[in-house]
């Protein structure tokens, strides 16, 4: 039995060492780069990232790798290298689509984007979510936080959407960035969207005081929040601007996908900023992203209800404080 056990434990070492060691490579190479606009080279070593991650090996391999030095002091760093690559990338198609001559055309060049099919089974999968907590209720108007150059979770909502309540959906979309909203403005009018249809918002949800009042569901981008606390500071300052009952659809990762993107920690702190948690999605196929599907629980002005607004006030003040701390 502890010959059992101790190459069990040998193998759990051995492939968390091996993960470790190519993740490290990827980091490594990644950090080299001058910039990472894309380019044969820059995308190469993204996708070798990409291939890693996807995989989901045992529970004890994954602690094992996220517990090793040399991940826990470069685990952030490349979560906002995978961010920084993701932007680039999409700011480059949003300008070939953006740029091309007919609305046809635009349609095409949007097909060709290399991961067109992830945001396609993603928002699929996260329709199916919202259906199973909402049976009897097909959202009509929704926001996207964080909906970056290329709007695709936008134009992918709205598509399968109307199919349904054609003529009645409505997208409004949401970024810090103005350059990204300019452009994904100009893709989404190239492709033949109004502004009934698809909208466009700068604003910074972590500072600016979002009105998100009439939006059946608020959706949070994978790449908004720098870290957990980060994510949760956001989504303190989202849900107060909510109306009681309406969706958050929070996209999360798992396993090693957590190198590539922040998760959403399904604890109490989601109750204490009023969100009742209703289903959590983890993929494993090419789906990169996890889906945190969420109530706005909260009652009463602004979504706190006059029993619970004093404590809530206080844990929110506490978050802040401590995000705050963080950032020094």
């Amino acid at each position: 039995m502890a010959s059992a056990a101790s190459n069990h434990t040998s193998g759990v070492e051995g492939q968390a060492e091996c993960f470790v060691q190519q993740i490290m490579a990827c980091f490594e190479q990644l950090s080299q780069f001058e910039d990472l606009k894309p380019n044969g080279i820059v995308n190469a070593a993204f996708e070798r990232l990409v291939a890693i991650c996807v995989r989901v090996p045992g529970e004890h391999v994954v602690s094992k790798v996220f517990s090793e030095p040399r991940i826990v002091a470069t685990a952030l760093q490349l979560r906002l290298l995978c961010s920084e690559g993701e932007s680039q990338l999409e700011m480059m198609w949003a300008g070939k689509v953006g740029s091309c001559r007919t609305q046809e055309e635009a349609h095409k060049t949007l097909a060709s984007f290399p991961y067109q099919s992830n945001y396609v089974d993603l928002v699929r999968m996260e329709l199916s979510a919202i259906a199973s907590v909402s049976p009897n209720h097909v959202p009509c108007r929704i926001a996207v936080i964080g909906s970056g150059p290329l709007p695709l979770t936008a134009l992918c909502v709205h598509a399968y959407l109307s199919k349904t309540r054609p003529g009645a959906v409505a997208c409004h979309n949401i970024d810090r960035c103005a350059e990204a909203i300019e452009c994904s403005t100009r893709v989404c009018r190239r492709l033949g969207y109004s502004a009934e249809d698809i909208s466009f918002e700068n604003a910074d949800a972590d500072r600016n005081v979002i009105d998100l009042e009439s939006f059946d569901v608020v959706y949070l981008a994978a790449l908004v929040g720098d870290s957990g606390q980060h994510k949760l500071k956001i989504l303190a300052n989202v849900v107060a601007r909510m109306r009681p009952g309406a969706l958050v659809v929070m996209r999360s990762a798992h396993s090693l996908r957590k190198l590539l993107y922040t998760s959403v920690d399904i604890t109490d702190d989601l109750v204490k900023i009023g969100l009742k948690v209703m289903l959590v999605m983890h993929p494993y196929d090419h789906v990169l992203n996890s889906v945190v599907v969420a109530v706005n629980a909260t009652t009463g002005k602004r979504g706190l209800s006059r029993s619970t607004a004093g404590e809530e006030s206080v844990y929110l003040k506490r978050v802040l404080h401590q995000f705050a701390g963080q950032q020094r």
